[in-house]
């Protein structure tokens, strides 16, 4: 198990590496999240609800989206394992004492973990 808590870790600290592109990616971010919830604002200031959905439960419905689709949507695993097989890479990684599977879950986690503050943040003031 420490292991894969070290690859976790190693992965945190790689992505925290980048501090221009976690700020920009978190930059863009806020804005795409207030121009979401700007035009929704917009879209039920005509009054009433649509559909039965009132502003709450929209603005909640953006929060459950948003959230979701930042901790499982946004990572390119498929293209990781495509580019080590076709690279040869993928037999190293057979290699090791660990399955490929975990030390790829280990990965995506450690690179969602620093974002996960500043997401529930966002997500929290929507």
């Amino acid at each position: 198990m420490s292991k894969y808590l070290k690859a976790l870790k190693l992965s945190s600290q790689a992505s925290l590496a980048y501090n221009w592109n976690f700020f920009i990616s978190t930059l863009i971010q806020i804005l795409s999240l207030l121009i979401t919830l700007f035009m929704w604002k917009a879209v039920f200031a005509a009054g009433g609800d649509i559909a039965d959905y009132s502003y709450a439960s929209m603005i909640v419905y953006i929060f459950v989206v948003n959230t979701v689709f930042e901790l499982i949507g946004t990572n390119n695993t498929s293209a990781r394992v495509s580019n080590d097989i076709r690279s040869g890479a993928l037999g190293v990684w057979l290699l090791r004492p660990f399955p490929h599977f975990f030390s790829l879950l280990a990965d995506v986690v450690g690179s969602k973990l620093p974002r996960l503050p500043a997401l529930l943040v966002m997500n929290g003031a929507a």
